[in-house]
Protein backbone atom coordinates (compact mmCIF):
# COMPACT_ATOMS: atom_id res chain seq x y z
CA UNK A 1 0.00 0.00 0.00
CA UNK A 2 1.29 3.56 -0.73
CA UNK A 3 1.99 5.62 1.79
CA UNK A 4 1.73 8.79 -0.04
CA UNK A 5 0.62 11.55 2.13
CA UNK A 6 -1.87 12.61 -0.07
CA UNK A 7 -3.51 9.49 0.25
CA UNK A 8 -6.59 9.28 2.74
CA UNK A 9 -5.90 5.19 2.52
CA UNK A 10 -2.62 6.06 4.63
CA UNK A 11 -1.97 3.44 7.81
CA UNK A 12 -2.35 5.55 10.89
CA UNK A 13 0.64 4.86 11.78
CA UNK A 14 2.39 5.99 8.59
CA UNK A 15 0.19 9.26 9.07
CA UNK A 16 1.76 10.04 12.62
CA UNK A 17 5.34 8.98 11.04
CA UNK A 18 4.32 11.37 8.47
CA UNK A 19 3.21 14.21 11.00
CA UNK A 20 6.26 14.15 12.73
CA UNK A 21 8.25 14.63 9.19
CA UNK A 22 6.26 17.45 8.73
CA UNK A 23 6.30 19.36 11.53
CA UNK A 24 10.10 18.92 11.73
CA UNK A 25 10.38 20.91 8.51
CA UNK A 26 7.86 23.88 9.74
CA UNK A 27 5.00 22.50 7.18
CA UNK A 28 2.15 22.96 10.48
CA UNK A 29 -0.97 23.06 7.56
CA UNK A 30 0.12 19.74 7.03
CA UNK A 31 0.69 18.28 9.90
CA UNK A 32 -2.60 19.76 11.05
CA UNK A 33 -4.21 18.09 8.46
CA UNK A 34 -2.77 14.83 8.70
CA UNK A 35 -4.03 14.89 12.44
CA UNK A 36 -7.27 15.41 11.48
CA UNK A 37 -7.10 12.31 9.40
CA UNK A 38 -5.55 10.59 11.99
CA UNK A 39 -8.44 11.83 14.85
CA UNK A 40 -11.10 12.18 12.38
CA UNK A 41 -14.36 12.94 14.29
CA UNK A 42 -12.81 11.67 17.71
CA UNK A 43 -12.16 13.76 20.37
CA UNK A 44 -10.85 12.84 23.70
CA UNK A 45 -11.30 14.47 27.36
CA UNK A 46 -8.31 15.22 29.21
CA UNK A 47 -9.44 12.50 31.69
CA UNK A 48 -10.13 9.72 28.68
CA UNK A 49 -7.28 10.60 26.87
CA UNK A 50 -5.03 8.60 30.11
CA UNK A 51 -7.29 5.43 28.97
CA UNK A 52 -7.64 5.42 25.24
CA UNK A 53 -7.13 1.68 24.06
CA UNK A 54 -5.44 3.33 20.94
CA UNK A 55 -2.63 5.01 21.28
CA UNK A 56 -1.67 6.30 18.26
CA UNK A 57 -4.72 8.35 18.90
CA UNK A 58 -4.03 9.22 22.33
CA UNK A 59 -0.80 10.83 21.02
CA UNK A 60 -2.70 12.40 17.71
CA UNK A 61 -5.29 14.36 20.39
CA UNK A 62 -2.22 15.12 22.61
CA UNK A 63 -0.50 16.58 19.81
CA UNK A 64 -3.56 18.89 18.83
CA UNK A 65 -3.62 19.89 21.79
CA UNK A 66 -0.23 21.57 21.73
CA UNK A 67 -0.35 22.73 18.36
CA UNK A 68 -3.34 25.00 19.34
CA UNK A 69 -1.83 26.07 22.05
CA UNK A 70 1.10 27.05 20.21
CA UNK A 71 -0.75 28.34 17.45
CA UNK A 72 -3.03 30.67 19.61
CA UNK A 73 -0.53 31.46 21.74
CA UNK A 74 1.82 32.82 18.76
CA UNK A 75 -0.96 34.85 17.32
CA UNK A 76 -1.66 36.78 20.43
CA UNK A 77 2.34 37.49 20.34
CA UNK A 78 1.64 38.83 16.80
CA UNK A 79 -0.71 41.14 17.44
CA UNK A 80 -0.03 42.17 20.72
CA UNK A 81 3.81 42.95 18.58
CA UNK A 82 1.41 44.83 16.20
CA UNK A 83 2.83 42.41 13.27
CA UNK A 84 1.43 42.79 9.90
CA UNK A 85 -0.95 39.62 9.30
CA UNK A 86 1.70 37.72 6.92
CA UNK A 87 3.68 37.03 10.29
CA UNK A 88 0.52 34.91 11.68
CA UNK A 89 0.85 32.93 7.96
CA UNK A 90 1.96 29.99 7.46
CA UNK A 91 5.28 29.64 5.41
CA UNK A 92 5.07 28.70 1.67
CA UNK A 93 5.05 25.23 1.59
CA UNK A 94 7.18 23.51 -1.35
CA UNK A 95 6.62 20.32 -3.31
CA UNK A 96 9.10 18.04 -5.78
CA UNK A 97 7.15 17.94 -9.27
CA UNK A 98 7.08 14.09 -8.70
CA UNK A 99 5.55 14.63 -5.24
CA UNK A 100 7.80 12.68 -3.67
CA UNK A 101 9.12 15.15 -0.94
CA UNK A 102 8.08 18.54 0.28
CA UNK A 103 9.62 21.06 2.63
CA UNK A 104 10.03 24.88 3.96
CA UNK A 105 12.57 27.61 3.84
CA UNK A 106 13.38 29.25 7.14
CA UNK A 107 15.42 32.19 7.18
CA UNK A 108 18.77 32.40 9.35
CA UNK A 109 19.61 35.85 7.81
CA UNK A 110 19.50 38.26 5.24
CA UNK A 111 21.64 36.16 3.13
CA UNK A 112 21.31 32.93 4.67
CA UNK A 113 17.98 30.20 4.47
CA UNK A 114 17.37 26.99 5.79
CA UNK A 115 15.61 24.18 3.78
CA UNK A 116 13.99 21.71 5.46
CA UNK A 117 12.84 18.91 3.97
CA UNK A 118 10.78 15.35 4.45
CA UNK A 119 9.66 11.88 2.57
CA UNK A 120 5.48 12.75 1.44
CA UNK A 121 5.69 8.74 0.54
CA UNK A 122 7.32 6.45 2.68
CA UNK A 123 7.81 3.93 0.07
CA UNK A 124 10.09 5.88 -2.21
CA UNK A 125 12.53 5.98 1.19
CA UNK A 126 15.16 3.96 -0.82
CA UNK A 127 15.41 5.84 -3.91
CA UNK A 128 15.60 9.33 -1.49
CA UNK A 129 18.88 7.94 0.16
CA UNK A 130 20.42 6.11 -3.24
CA UNK A 131 19.41 9.74 -5.16
CA UNK A 132 21.22 11.46 -2.21
CA UNK A 133 24.29 9.31 -1.88
CA UNK A 134 24.85 9.38 -5.43
CA UNK A 135 25.02 13.55 -5.45
CA UNK A 136 27.69 13.44 -2.85
CA UNK A 137 29.51 10.73 -3.85
CA UNK A 138 30.40 9.73 -0.73
CA UNK A 139 32.20 6.41 -0.29
CA UNK A 140 30.86 6.30 3.33
CA UNK A 141 27.47 6.75 2.08
CA UNK A 142 27.62 4.15 -0.27
CA UNK A 143 28.95 1.43 1.92
CA UNK A 144 26.14 2.27 4.22
CA UNK A 145 23.17 2.47 1.82
CA UNK A 146 24.90 -1.21 0.39
CA UNK A 147 24.54 -2.19 3.56
CA UNK A 148 21.11 -1.52 4.18
CA UNK A 149 20.15 -3.24 0.79
CA UNK A 150 18.70 0.10 -0.91
CA UNK A 151 20.05 -1.14 -4.48
CA UNK A 152 22.60 1.60 -5.00
CA UNK A 153 25.52 0.83 -7.55
CA UNK A 154 28.14 3.07 -8.13
CA UNK A 155 31.53 2.62 -10.10
CA UNK A 156 34.05 3.17 -7.25
CA UNK A 157 35.99 5.71 -9.38
CA UNK A 158 32.70 7.62 -9.21
CA UNK A 159 33.10 7.99 -5.08
CA UNK A 160 34.91 10.61 -3.38
CA UNK A 161 37.40 9.26 -0.65
CA UNK A 162 36.41 11.03 2.41
CA UNK A 163 38.54 12.13 5.08
CA UNK A 164 39.43 10.06 8.41
CA UNK A 165 37.61 13.55 10.13
CA UNK A 166 34.37 13.08 8.02
CA UNK A 167 34.11 9.26 8.63
CA UNK A 168 34.34 10.02 12.56
CA UNK A 169 31.71 12.48 12.47
CA UNK A 170 29.47 10.85 10.07
CA UNK A 171 30.05 7.59 11.81
CA UNK A 172 26.75 7.00 13.62
CA UNK A 173 24.59 8.22 10.31
CA UNK A 174 24.54 7.57 6.78
CA UNK A 175 27.36 9.83 5.53
CA UNK A 176 25.50 11.60 3.38
CA UNK A 177 27.09 15.28 3.59
CA UNK A 178 27.66 17.18 0.46
CA UNK A 179 27.80 20.61 -0.96
CA UNK A 180 26.74 22.46 -3.83
CA UNK A 181 27.93 25.86 -5.37
CA UNK A 182 27.24 28.02 -8.26
CA UNK A 183 28.62 31.69 -8.57
CA UNK A 184 26.03 33.06 -5.99
CA UNK A 185 25.27 30.62 -3.80
CA UNK A 186 26.99 27.97 -1.13
CA UNK A 187 24.44 25.18 -0.18
CA UNK A 188 25.43 22.26 2.62
CA UNK A 189 23.07 19.67 2.27
CA UNK A 190 23.03 16.67 4.86
CA UNK A 191 20.38 13.82 4.98
CA UNK A 192 18.82 12.46 8.54
CA UNK A 193 18.57 8.48 9.39
CA UNK A 194 14.70 9.93 9.87
CA UNK A 195 13.41 10.23 5.54
CA UNK A 196 15.19 14.35 6.10
CA UNK A 197 17.29 16.52 4.84
CA UNK A 198 18.32 19.98 5.24
CA UNK A 199 20.45 22.49 3.02
CA UNK A 200 22.05 25.25 4.28
CA UNK A 201 22.29 28.40 1.60
CA UNK A 202 24.47 31.24 1.67
CA UNK A 203 24.06 33.73 -1.05
CA UNK A 204 27.85 34.86 -0.63
CA UNK A 205 28.21 37.46 -3.49
CA UNK A 206 25.20 39.02 -3.21
CA UNK A 207 21.62 38.99 -1.02
CA UNK A 208 18.86 37.17 -3.18
CA UNK A 209 16.79 39.77 -5.03
CA UNK A 210 13.96 38.46 -4.08
CA UNK A 211 11.93 35.86 -2.19
CA UNK A 212 10.71 34.01 -5.63
CA UNK A 213 14.47 33.63 -6.25
CA UNK A 214 14.98 31.77 -2.68
CA UNK A 215 12.17 29.77 -3.28
CA UNK A 216 13.19 28.58 -6.99
CA UNK A 217 16.84 27.38 -5.81
CA UNK A 218 15.27 25.18 -3.53
CA UNK A 219 12.32 24.16 -5.71
CA UNK A 220 15.75 23.18 -8.06
CA UNK A 221 17.30 21.34 -5.39
CA UNK A 222 13.85 19.38 -4.45
CA UNK A 223 13.45 18.46 -8.21
CA UNK A 224 17.28 17.11 -8.76
CA UNK A 225 16.87 14.80 -5.94
CA UNK A 226 13.05 13.53 -6.90
CA UNK A 227 13.94 13.38 -10.77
Amino acid sequence: MSTDISQSETDPSDHYALFHLALWAGDILTADRLLSEILGSTRLSSKSLEFAEDPIIAAAEHRRRQLQYRDTEYNSLCQAAGLPTAFSKPPKRLESKQGHLAGIVHCIDERTFEFRCYLTDLDWESSFYSQLASMSKSRTAFLELEHLEYGLKLEAKDLAQDTAETQVELETGLGIRFYQSDENVLSNIQASDFCTFQAQSIWFSQQPESADEILFHFEALLNEIDE
